[in-house]
């Protein structure tokens, strides 16, 4: 397996077509969640997160955040891995 080093950011909120907040650590607020559970970049859709980790060889497995509760999550920057 390889290791890098991969920054993922969340937008956090959006005001308007033009103005919004990234959120690159801390908590983010979403829905349909289940608490306790770590979740993972998507390795099937750009930009989405799943609860299943990647285990295909040359996906990536990614953590992105821990859910806290079913509408809150710990967003981490947390290892990379191409497997």
């Amino acid at each position: 397996m390889k290791k890098f080093k991969y920054l993922v950011k969340v937008v956090s909120s959006v005001s308007d077509a033009n103005n919004f907040t990234l959120l690159v650590a801390g908590i983010a607020t979403l829905s349909g969640l289940t608490a306790g559970t770590v979740y993972f970049l998507s390795p099937s859709t750009a930009g989405s997160y799943t609860a299943t980790e990647p285990s295909t060889t040359t996906q990536i497995s990614k953590p992105v955040f821990i859910a806290v509760s079913t509408t809150q999550a710990v967003w981490i920057n947390h290892r990379g891995i191409i497997l």
